[in-house]
């Protein structure tokens, strides 16, 4: 994109014109569906390495949320069979619902998949997040299927604890921020990392 195209394509994202965002939201829906039917079509949907299988997933979810909004704001039908009845409506409730999980959803893949960091972090960011979702299942082991699945989570999050140290960034802290940080992601998935320093970041919707 150049500089021009850009400068165009913000402004229109800053003015409050909604049928602006609605082209531009339908140009970007065509978009990501035509690459999710190229990987189908060209079957790249056997994804081994863990990591890029969460950040497809995340895609498709985003896919299925954007055209399900796409289909309520051109209006629904209510309808009973029973009373002969049809009644055009909007509803944008489920749209705000809607927008908010896409939203999440392209926050959690861009924080996973940016390509300006390496690899090495990418990944532990993504094992810090998969270790964080095990934590909070709360699974209480009452019948035995709970007690595997508990025994299976516990096993997981050992292992991913046990990879997270062994990144940069981990091995950057000194020992007295690793015992912190080691604490700390029990309570939060989201880090920038800044050599000797972490700082845990937060986006509020």
């Amino acid at each position: 994109m150049d500089l021009i195209k850009f400068i165009e394509y913000s402004k229109d994202m800053l003015d409050d014109d909604s049928d602006s965002h609605l082209v531009h939201f339908n140009k970007l829906m065509d978009v990501i569906l035509n690459l999710v039917n190229f990987r189908v079509k060209n079957e790249q949907t056997n994804i081994k390495q863990e990591r890029f299988y969460y950040i497809n997933l995340l895609t498709q979810k985003f896919v299925v949320h954007g055209f399900s909004i796409k289909k309520l704001v051109e209006g629904i039908s209510i309808e009973s069979q029973s009373a002969n009845l049809k009644v055009p409506i909007s509803d944008p409730f489920s749209i705000q619902v809607l927008v908010r999980t896409a939203i999440e959803n392209y926050l959690v893949q861009n924080y996973l998949s940016n390509s300006s960091l390496s690899d090495n972090e990418l990944d532990g960011r993504f094992e810090i997040w998969m270790r964080y979702g095990l934590k909070q299942r709360g699974i209480k082991a009452e019948t035995e299927e709970q007690k595997r699945v508990l025994a299976s989570d516990e096993k997981s999050i050992d292992y991913l604890e046990q990879s997270i140290k062994k990144r940069e960034f981990y091995l950057n802290l000194s020992e007295e921020k690793r015992t912190k940080f080691l604490k700390t992601i029990n309570n939060e998935w989201k880090f920038i990392f800044d050599y000797d320093k972490f700082y845990p970041v937060s986006w509020k919707m």
